[in-house]
C-alpha cells in the first residue's frame, strides 16, 4: 500500500485560542471547562490495544466524547492507522477485529478525496490471522485483472491529514499532560489545542512522514532530543521529545509508518525532518491554494 500527498509548507493563522486557567486543578486540558470528568480517559484508544496508559481529571467527558466520535473514529476508519490495524489484527473494545472500509466519507467542508485514491477496497483482519483485500468497485476490480493497478493507494487527502493531526496532537498532549503537567498546561500550546478540539476549514497542522522497509513491524523511535523514553507495545510505538528551542514534539509509529508533530508551533521547521534517528521525514501539508472553495455542507 502506498500513500500520496502535496508537499508544501501551510503555517496557521492566528486565531482565537483555547485558554486553560492558570491553575491546573480540575481544567480540562482541551477547553478549559471545569469538567465534569467521570470518565476515564485512554490516551491512545483502546482500540489500538492500550490499556494502562490512561489520564483521570484532565480531559472533561465532553471532550472525550466528541474525541472518541469525530477524532478517533475517523482516525482508526479512514487513515493508514485504520490500514495498520487490520493488517496486525488489533481487536476493538468489543474483542471484534477489524474491517475498514478506506473509501473517505463524503461531506464536510474539507476535500476528502482525490482521483489517484483507489476506490471502492476494503481491508478486513480474520481469525486464523490473514487479512483479505475486498474490491466493490468494478473498475478497480478490472484494473487488478488486467494488471493496470498493481498497488493500491490511499491519498492523504486534506481530511486525512487534518484527522492525522488532530488525532497526534491529541495523543501527544496527553502523554505529556501524564507526566509534566505544568509543560501540558502552558500557553505555548494552545493552538495546538484549539486545532486538536475544535478543528479548522482552512488550515491543517503540519504532519511529519516518514517510513521503514524493515518488515510489518513498528520499528523502534529514537528521537534525536528525547523528553520520555521510548515506549513500545505490540503494536505500536511513541516517544516525547524536545526541541534546543524547547518545543515539545510527539512521534508514533505503526507498522513502517512513522509519524510526528510538533505540539509548540503549527510553523513546518526543516529541522524535524531529521528528529527521528535514522528515519528522514517528510512535511506533508496541503498549500492553500489546493483547498479551493470549501463546501457549505456541515
Amino acid at each position: 500500500m502506498s500513500y500520496a500527498a502535496c508537499v508544501g509548507l501551510l503555517p496557521m493563522r492566528h486565531k482565537p485560542v483555547t485558554k486553560v486557567r492558570d491553575s491546573q486543578d480540575a481544567a480540562c486540558l482541551f477547553c478549559g471547562a471545569a469538567g465534569p470528568f467521570n470518565t476515564i480517559e485512554h490516551i491512545v484508544p483502546a482500540s489500538l490495544g492500550n490499556t494502562c496508559d490512561v489520564l483521570t481529571g484532565v480531559v472533561c467527558d465532553a471532550c472525550q466524547a466528541y474525541f472518541g466520535s469525530k477524532v478517533e473514529k475517523a482516525a482508526l476508519e479512514k487513515t493508514p492507522i485504520g490500514f495498520w490495524r487490520c493488517l496486525l489484527g488489533i481487536r476493538g473494545r468489543t474483542g471484534r477485529l477489524p474491517s475498514v472500509f478506506l473509501d473517505p466519507p463524503s461531506g464536510g467542508v474539507l476535500p476528502s478525496d482525490a482521483a489517484i485514491t483507489t476506490p471502492g477496497v476494503v481491508f478486513s483482519a480474520h481469525e486464523d490471522g490473514s487479512t483479505s483485500l475486498d474490491v466493490y468497485n468494478d473498475a478497480t476490480m478490472h484494473g487488478i485483472l488486467d494488471g493496470r493497478i498493481s498497488q493500491v493507494r490511499l491519498c492523504l487527502s486534506p481530511l486525512h491529514l487534518s484527522v492525522m493531526g488532530r488525532f497526534l496532537g491529541k495523543m501527544g498532549l496527553e502523554y505529556l499532560a501524564r507526566d509534566n503537567r505544568a509543560a501540558a498546561y502552558a500557553s505555548q500550546h494552545d493552538l495546538m489545542r484549539r486545532f486538536v478540539r475544535y478543528g479548522s476549514a482552512r488550515e491543517l497542522w503540519p504532519v511529519y512522514w516518514g517510513h521503514t522497509a524493515a518488515g510489518y513491524c513498528h520499528r523502534r523511535i529514537i528521537l534525536v532530543e528525547p523528553l520520555v523514553e521510548l515506549h513500545e507495545v505490540d503494536c505500536y510505538s511513541f516517544c516525547l521529545g524536545k526541541t534546543r528551542r524547547g518545543h515539545f514534539v510527539f512521534a508514533f509509529s505503526m507498522g513502517t509508518d512513522i509519524w510526528l508533530v510538533d505540539l509548540s508551533s503549527p510553523v513546518p521547521s526543516p529541522c524535524l525532518q531529521h528528529a527521528v534517528e535514522g528515519t528522514a521525514l517528510a512535511c506533508i501539508a496541503y498549500s492553500d491554494w489546493a483547498f479551493g472553495s470549501p463546501s457549505s455542507s456541515p
